[in-house]
């Protein structure tokens, strides 16, 4: 569970949510805003009074120079509703993520104990794959010395060495079906993959 992204995206996803339903609840305090501002004026055919000379930029930006600070104090008494509407969403939205985070735990589950089951079965496969071989191995050692004695014809010992050979075939498909099962435990259980 610690070491799967699918559970630490879920787990993510709540404590978002958890952030969601803070910042809703925290739109029913008070806040408070600063400004400052400064600011000029410059005009390009300012003249001085009862004069034809141009006053320079400089002067005007600096005659012109005007500043402005403001404190705003926001009391939401009331906001339509929103405020309400908004942490009530947050709030489903986190019982949405916890949900889901549980979702994903079982679904994990599910899939570990498929792949257990599936590993279990597959090594039953194998050993009985063994087994069949090794019957089949007896089989055929008979049917070649009946064979060889003329006590069966050539289509019963050709039977019997297509026997072998199809229970050996089934014996290396079960092998390397039981170590692929393995490795998916392995890589739940988070160790490294490799065919050794």
């Amino acid at each position: 569970m610690s070491i799967l992204p699918q559970i630490k995206a879920a787990e993510a996803d709540v404590e978002s949510a958890e952030y969601g339903v803070k910042i809703a609840k925290g739109s029913f305090m008070p806040s408070l805003g600063v400004g400052v501002a400064i600011f000029s004026n410059y005009v390009d055919q300012a003249f001085l009074k009862g004069t034809s000379e141009i006053i320079p930029f400089r002067t005007q930006i600096d005659n012109n120079l005007s500043q402005s600070a403001n404190l705003q104090l926001s009391i939401p008494i009331f906001s339509q509703f929103s405020n309400k509407a908004n942490l009530q969403r947050a709030k489903v939205q986190k019982q949405l993520a916890e949900v889901a985070e549980q979702e994903a735990r079982n679904t994990l589950r599910q899939q570990i104990e498929t792949a257990f089951t599936q590993a279990l079965a597959a090594e039953q496969s194998y050993e009985a794959s063994l087994l069949q071989v090794k019957s089949l191995e007896e089989t055929f050692r008979i049917s070649q010395q009946q064979f060889d004695f003329g006590a069966i014809n050539s289509v019963d010992f050709q039977v019997a060495q297509n026997n072998l050979f199809n229970a050996q075939a089934d014996l290396i498909n079960a092998k390397y079906s039981y170590i692929f099962r393995v490795k998916v435990l392995d890589f739940y259980l988070g160790n490294p993959l490799n065919l050794n």
